[in-house]
């Protein structure tokens, strides 16, 4: 239900992610059995709360699936469309467009033809209409079309913001003070082995791919523990085994971040506005440093660093997300406890 690209199954190796092709697709019949398990689901008319979901939410949860299983048996049966992606059709703009349909149509969540059609033109026209009233007087089209081609030519002048690295200047010098423990060596070589699968897509030289890794998959040749059985079932065998260079780029992005959000940089770490291009500019100034990447590569002429550079922002991306993601569950968790307390007083 969330497929938006057809080549997603192929990224992730997953059958669910492929798109709908045919109408005798495995994925129509799990939807099918789903509806039907739904529908008996319903019929135990339980208490709501007490083992079984409200009446709206039931109903809304079965209309998407039937929904969304005819849908695609009629565009592939009589539309002959090669595939179909069940996600384009839940995408926010989809649904603000729908809900903009509703809203003129007095709120009415069933609207005709006849009423979208209408509907459509009155946005349309509200749309021109915008462009007449300004809070400082009229604007009109040619003053809004001048506009933007300002924007447009600033936009095509101004590279990316620089990061204030002087304030973080020094991160560098206490990054040797840093050590990272077998325990995570083991978790950052399968990161590696992410950024691997990343460059795969991004690099067509095969003098760079060996230089950051191999075709080879990642798989571990000592008997595996439960640890790595829940890796490899993640991961699906699309990891690909990092170089020495590639794994010492990781462990270095890593070594940075951990100082950053260190007690010393973390409250100016978060109240910094580009935190992503402060971790990268430290990140391949450290990496300079440490790592040998010195030299281009013998096949396309690129240099190294350029390389490194796109290693270095997936690993920010990856330490970022996990960051924030931390933050933010820490966050509820202590509001969590904060309302038991109240409760238990």
């Amino acid at each position: 239900m969330n497929v938006k690209h057809p080549s997603k199954g192929r990224h992730l190796n997953d059958d669910f992610c492929e798109p709908i092709r045919s109408i005798h697709d495995g994925k129509l019949h799990w939807l099918s059995m789903f509806y039907d398990w739904l529908c008996a689901w319903e019929q135990l008319q339980l208490q709501p709360r007490r083992g079984c979901l409200s009446k709206e939410t039931m109903f809304a949860l079965k209309q998407t699936v039937l929904a969304a299983k005819l849908l695609a048996e009629y565009l592939l049966r009589e539309v002959h469309c090669h595939y179909v992606l069940l996600g384009k059709f839940q995408t926010d703009n989809l649904e603000f467009r729908f809900g903009q349909y509703r809203q003129m149509c007095g709120a009415n969540y069933n609207v005709s033809v006849t009423e979208i059609m209408e509907s459509e033109k009155k946005l349309r026209i509200l749309s021109v209409m915008k462009l007449v009233s300004h809070g400082n007087g009229d604007m009109t089209v040619r003053d809004f079309i001048a506009g933007c081609q300002a924007e447009v030519d600033v936009c095509d002048t101004d590279n990316e913001c620089d990061a204030n690295l002087s304030a973080f200047s020094s991160v560098l010098a206490e990054c040797d003070d840093v050590c990272v423990s077998n325990c995570e060596m083991s978790a950052l070589v399968f990161v590696g082995g992410y950024v691997g699968f990343k460059l795969k897509r991004k690099l067509s030289c095969i003098d760079c791919r060996l230089e950051f890794f191999t075709e080879k998959a990642l798989e571990c040749e000592l008997p595996a523990d439960d640890t790595f059985n829940y890796m490899a079932n993640i991961d699906r065998g699309g990891l690909t085994w990092p170089t020495d260079l590639l794994v010492s780029i990781v462990v270095q992005c890593i070594i940075v971040f951990k100082c950053l959000v260190s007690q010393t940089h973390v409250s100016q770490f978060n109240l910094a506005k580009s935190q992503r291009a402060i971790m990268s500019g430290l990140s391949l100034q450290r990496c300079s440093s440490v790592c040998d990447m010195s030299g281009k590569c013998s096949g396309c002429g690129v240099a190294m660093t350029d390389i490194a550079q796109m290693c270095i922002k997936i690993v920010s991306n990856i330490s970022l997300n996990n960051y924030s993601k931390s933050l933010a569950d820490g966050h509820t968790k202590s509001k969590s406890l904060r309302k038991l307390s109240t409760l238990t007083k």
